[in-house]
């Protein structure tokens, strides 16, 4: 009688596999890496309509085709259906869904909240006080050391004092306070790159001409937070445009002395401003295409300064004597590393605190580095080389350490994975006593199963 029932459980064994692999069913994204429509956007969506309380769907393919496995509550219970669908509904699906994504909002990403508030008053009196305090009455020939400290006092504390008016009982979002920031920034550079493109070699001959930059940074940040508020742009897509402008500046300042061995101050002029604002629109279709969180923009130009890093360090270590070679060489370092960010910021959404603590474990790494090097009476070349590797380093083991399953974002990848259920031997040898139901989804009779995704 045992040996009957042992032939009967592995009889049933591999007609469990059987079943398992020859049904070639698998799972597959939806949209992308989309694995599943969740019940805030399936609600929405023309498909489900009909299902009153929707809670969720998946795909699968098999040799019929896909079906869509629909869960809902009817009653308060819970409910499945599927429903076959064709490649060209499946598109026509996909997009509406797109439709719906594009209009939200990324989680912890545009809030609006008195810490979106206080950062931008914040940058606002930093601009008041570290830049258009002293550059406005300098711009109009104050030389009177009274009159000079009053305007300053005047325009500083005037400033602060704005924003706190002129922000009062307004909805201030992260994106907002992020594009009048980096908008300063771009436009106080960009205002220095106007002022050699207009006056050429007689840039900065007079005073007057630091007004160049405080027009620029007035000007930039209003329109980039006007910006930001008409598209509710996010934090992370505001910082990833603004640092993209900063990236281009540096890029159009090498280039002419880099390519051409020019000497020229309207050349440099116009090259600032033109790969900057090259790189401004770059980043800004870059966000349009996958979603850039504020901890990407920081981890994308951590690892960018990193990758700049290296070739100065190279061509130290050979006593290379060319300025040239050194911004050819960090020029590309920098664009290798800026591509290896965005490819990190393509598989993770870094938090805000995570991208801080990347840049911290970096430059630990490089502290520690220099430290080394102190130890170890090293040459010039020795503690260039121990502070890179020490921030390398610091920069991707404080990556794996603050990683957690809710930065990483759905990527599919081959799996195996079998598994045994011991209710199911239960239910073959008492039939009666078997807590299982064959005709509901929710519950598994079978001994054990095996599957295969790719």
């Amino acid at each position: 009688m045992k040996s009957y029932r042992i032939c009967l459980i592995i009889i049933a064994l591999l007609l469990s596999f059987v079943h398992t692999v020859t049904a070639q069913e698998e799972p597959i994204p939806i949209c992308g890496n989309m694995s599943y429509i969740d019940s805030k956007i399936g609600s929405k969506l023309s498909v489900f309509s009909s299902y009153s309380d929707f809670q969720q769907a998946t795909l699968t393919k098999d040799a019929n085709g896909l079906t869509l496995n629909i869960t809902y509550k009817k009653d308060g219970m819970f409910k499945f259906d599927k429903k076959i669908i064709s490649p060209d509904e499946l598109n026509a699906l996909c997009l509406e869904i797109e439709g719906l994504v594009n209009t939200k909002v990324p989680i912890e990403e545009n809030e609006a909240d008195d810490d979106a508030r206080l950062r931008l008053i914040t940058s606002t009196s930093t601009n008041a006080l570290a830049h258009y305090g002293w550059a406005v009455p300098l711009t109009f020939g104050a030389d009177d050391g009274k009159a000079y400290i009053a305007s300053y006092m005047f325009i500083g504390g005037g400033g602060i004092a704005a924003s706190l008016i002129f922000t009062k009982d307004k909805l201030i979002t992260d994106g907002m306070a992020r594009g009048y920031t980096m908008g300063s920034l771009n436009g106080t550079i960009h205002g220095v790159s106007l002022e050699f493109l207009l006056r050429g070699e007689d840039a900065f001959e007079n005073e007057s001409s630091i007004g160049l930059t405080v027009l620029g940074s007035l000007s930039e940040s209003f329109s980039m937070l006007y910006y930001a508020k008409k598209n509710n742009s996010t934090w992370g897509k505001m910082s990833i445009v603004g640092s993209g402008g900063l990236w281009g500046s540096a890029l159009g300042a090498s280039v002419p002395f880099m390519v051409f061995d020019s000497r020229n101050e309207r050349f440099y002029g116009f090259s600032m401003l033109a790969f900057s604002g090259a790189t401004m629109a770059g980043a800004n279709y870059l966000s349009n295409k996958i979603n850039i969180t504020h901890g990407d923009a920081t981890v994308i130009n951590a690892v960018g300064l990193l990758g700049a890093y290296y070739p100065i360090v190279f061509l130290e270590s050979f006593d290379t004597e060319n300025p040239r070679s050194y911004l050819t060489g960090a020029t590309i370092g920098a664009a290798g590393g800026l591509a290896l960010g965005i490819l990190k910021a393509k598989r993770n959404d870094y938090t805000r605190q995570q991208g801080n603590f990347i840049v911290l474990g970096e430059s630990a790494g490089g502290l520690i580095g220099i430290g080394l090097g102190a130890l170890m009476e090293a040459e010039v070349s020795g503690y260039l080389w121990l502070t890179a590797l020490g921030a390398t380093s610091g920069l991707f083991l404080t990556d794996l350490f603050v990683q957690d399953k809710g930065s990483k974002k759905d990527l599919k990848s081959s799996n195996l994975s079998f598994h045994i259920n011991p209710y199911g031997v239960l239910g073959l040898s008492n039939k009666l006593n078997s807590p299982f139901k064959p005709w509901d989804p929710r519950y598994s009779s079978s001994i054990a199963s095996l599957k295969v995704t790719f």
